[in-house]
């Protein structure tokens, strides 16, 4: 299954989920060791997957993928900056670091203004993951309404409806563990 959150450009290129992988870390400037590191892949699989991005999206060079994701992320959904410091809550923000790595989505409960969406964005403005994070904000979704409508103005820039793997991912998520 493609990647909901792959961006068009990079989707109708042919680019395949760990090619996006890889895409974003090139464009945070990571070194193929640093990438394979992080991705727990060879340097030589790093090395092919960066030529494949190469002949894929047209460029010469790597300092033209590097442009392109810093466009590409200009373009997406900024998250919102703190309007002031963050304190305490580490051993949350680890807990949620730790869930992240393992899942592709994870969604926060609990009362409202616990402060799950400024821990949320604490996180994905301190982690460097290998794509842009978006925040689905599911507070102006109704109680036992579904939710598909703020997936889709996030993921389709309010270009019409979700992908049929987006409404997909979101039933299996449902039904997943954890």
């Amino acid at each position: 299954m493609k990647d909901a959150a792959l961006p068009q450009a990079l989707r109708s290129a042919g680019v395949t989920r760990r090619e996006a992988e890889v895409f974003w870390l090139v464009g945070d400037r990571l070194a193929n060791r640093e990438i394979a590191d992080r991705l727990r892949l060879s340097e030589r699989t790093v090395e092919s997957h960066v030529s494949s991005l190469l002949r894929k999206l047209g460029h010469p060079a790597r300092r033209d993928l590097v442009e392109r994701a810093a466009r590409l992320r200009s373009r997406a959904h900024a998250l919102p900056r703190a309007l002031s410091s963050f304190v305490g809550r580490e051993r949350e923000l680890r807990d949620l670091a730790g869930l992240v790595a393992e899942a592709r989505m994870v969604t926060l409960t609990g009362p409202a203004g616990i402060g799950k969406t400024r821990l949320a964005l604490r996180l994905a403005h301190e982690a460097a993951g290998p794509g842009p994070a978006v925040l689905v904000d599911l507070a102006s979704a109704a109680p036992g309404r579904p939710v598909e409508r703020a997936f889709a103005a996030v993921f389709t820039a309010g270009r019409g409806t979700p992908p049929a793997e987006l409404l997909e991912a979101l039933k299996t998520a449902d039904a997943g563990p954890g």
